[in-house]
């Protein structure tokens, strides 16, 4: 029997994949959770990507303090990230993500032995403070932008520890 792990149930494993995704109808419109599934999909994406991303530069540092720091904002992004995932699926259901959510692309570090991290740091300060915020409404998900906050700070943390040498 093939075994699937299939992100968009989050976990669950499959018996058999198909190509139709259905969606759970307890207590969530599942209209909504569809409309929902392609607005917050990306903010999904953009968690596991960075989370994946991170690990890999991690692993690929030649420069130790950039090493730990990065090994600190992995463990951050997977915490926060995490948080911040669970508290969406609180507050607007389970998102069913499309095929382009579920692709993640990561990059290889360009130069380890220099360390210049400055255009992942930019990518990441980028993706929460504003393509994560622009997904979000400043009046309805006051709680969510915090937990968004909560990332920025994180970045900003490692910024400040990578570049110390």
């Amino acid at each position: 029997m093939d075994k699937v792990l299939n992100l968009s149930a989050f976990g669950e494993i499959m018996k058999k994949p198909n190509n139709s995704i259905g969606v759970h109808q307890g207590n969530i419109n599942v209209q909504s959770t569809t409309q929902n599934g392609d607005k917050y999909g990306h903010i999904f994406k953009m968690i596991l990507q960075n989370m994946s991303q991170t690990k890999l530069l991690h692993w690929q540092c030649a420069l130790y303090g950039q090493h730990k720091a990065l090994d600190g904002l992995f463990d951050n992004i997977i915490e926060i990230g995490d948080t911040l995932a669970e508290s969406i699926m609180g507050k607007y259901g389970k998102p069913v993500l499309s095929d382009e959510h579920l692709n993640l692309k990561l990059m290889n570090f360009d130069n380890p032995a220099e360390g210049d991290l400055s255009e992942f740091m930019d990518h990441l300060y980028k993706c929460y403070a504003v393509d994560c915020k622009a997904l979000l409404d400043g009046d309805k998900d006051v709680e969510l932008i915090n937990i968004v906050d909560e990332m920025i700070a994180a970045v900003d943390q490692t910024k400040y520890l990578i570049s110390l040498r």
